[in-house]
């Protein structure tokens, strides 16, 4: 056989093959005349694939556009793209992808006469963006509000315009104790980025108040006061407050003078900075006061009590004594009391619980009298007890071991002194 075609021939062109030398052997060879009629020979394209090649990329806030090249199969006779026609050209997912993530990546646009082409899809991957995020270290007084959670973006950082969902968190709050907390990720995010996170702390710390003692005054010999106390810079949080109590040095013994009032164990919790200023009792003089021991004086001045009178013209007199002796039945108080103008004097020596003054008449008559009852024991055993020994009266408790007496007398009235 013979043609027109060759291996080199394009395919789809107009061929002939041509058969000869062909013999008759046998009978048939006297019968036949042989004779040859050319025919046609076609040449088929042959088959190429083109392979879109992989892409990889990785995530910059960019539309993805191209590819990254073909790869070929199929060429015959040594041929090379060269021979192709057309323009290749990439599609699929991948044209305008912009987020991490996998696309598809085509490849089209090639012509050639002797290659039927096929396309074989290859992909692209974008890949997250690395980036680190360190958290700042924060700090928050307690019972105060958590102060937002910030961070410094570091490795590549983020593509200009972008930014994380989420917030990083924390378990501390305003509730919190003293101590310190871990900031964690949270849900601060971002699909485009591969997110490495390093975490500090929240460092809740101590609230500071100042506590102001109130200043106080009361009586000699009467009972201390309440000691209170304000918070003067600063509050309590969160329904908090002190425990313990505040103290002094004085008690109902305690002469006249200035004494400190002390934190004692007034505290506050380790939640609390607590910085004291301290507060002063002030013990004055009873009324009339004094100290000392009876009062011989008439017009209420005596030695060892002090006291007041008003004798001029006659007047009714106001005498104050302060006793100056422990009401106990080893040792009894006196109590002296004159009526002016009469030179007219009542004494008791008993043991002085209740003194109650009657009179009548006027503040200048002569004749006006005036009498003392004395009620009470001098304790609850007997008055010759050894037992009574030191004992104040249990009606003069309030007042500590001083007992002090007023009478008004010269007018038709009645009271009680004590």
């Amino acid at each position: 056989y013979t043609t027109t075609a060759n291996s080199a021939s394009n395919a789809g062109g107009s061929y002939t093959a041509t058969a000869s030398g062909g013999t008759l052997n046998g009978a048939a060879a006297g019968n036949y005349t042989l004779s040859y009629a050319a025919g046609a020979l076609t040449v088929n394209k042959a088959a190429l694939t083109v392979t879109a090649n992989t892409a990889v990329k990785t995530y910059d806030g960019l539309a993805y556009t191209g590819g990254n090249g073909v790869t070929y199969s199929g060429f015959v006779n040594n041929e090379t793209a060269t021979v192709l026609g057309g323009s290749l050209a990439y599609g699929g997912t991948s044209q305008g992808a912009v987020n991490a993530g996998g696309y598809v990546l085509s490849a089209s646009g090639l012509t050639s006469g002797n290659y039927a082409i096929s396309y074989t899809a290859g992909a692209l991957t974008v890949n997250t963006r690395p980036i680190t995020v360190t958290a700042n270290g924060q700090s928050m007084v307690y019972g105060s509000s958590l102060p937002t959670l910030t961070y410094v973006v570091g490795g590549s950082g983020l593509v200009k315009g972008d930014s994380f969902s989420g917030a990083l968190a924390t378990t501390a709050g305003s509730t919190s104790n003293v101590g310190a907390y871990g900031i964690t990720q949270g849900t601060l995010a971002n699909s485009n980025y591969a997110l490495t996170y390093t975490g500090a702390n929240v460092s809740v710390t101590a609230r500071p108040i100042t506590v102001t003692a109130d200043n106080q005054s009361r009586t000699f010999g009467s009972v201390n006061p309440v000691l209170t106390w304000s918070v003067s810079s600063g509050n309590l949080a969160n329904g908090d407050s002190l425990t313990g109590s505040l103290g002094t040095s004085a008690d109902a013994t305690s002469p006249t003078g200035t004494y400190a009032i002390l934190q004692n164990t007034l505290a506050a919790s380790s939640n609390y900075r607590l910085t004291f200023v301290g507060g002063v009792l002030t013990i004055v003089p009873a009324p009339g006061g004094g100290t000392g021991g009876k009062n011989t004086a008439a017009g209420g001045t005596g030695g060892g009590s002090t006291g007041g009178g008003n004798t001029a013209g006659g007047e009714a007199t106001t005498s104050v004594a302060q006793v100056a002796q422990t009401a106990t039945s080893s040792s009894l108080p006196t109590l002296l009391i004159q009526q002016s103008p009469v030179d007219q004097w009542a004494q008791t020596s008993q043991t002085v619980a209740l003194i109650q003054e009657s009179g009548s008449g006027s503040s200048r008559a002569a004749s006006s009298s005036a009498s003392a009852r004395v009620s009470g024991s001098g304790c609850s055993g007997s008055s010759s007890s050894s037992a009574c020994e030191g004992t104040p009266h249990p009606d003069n408790q309030s007042y500590g071991r001083w007992l002090t007496f007023q009478m008004r007398l010269g007018l038709a009235q009645s009271g009680a002194a004590r």
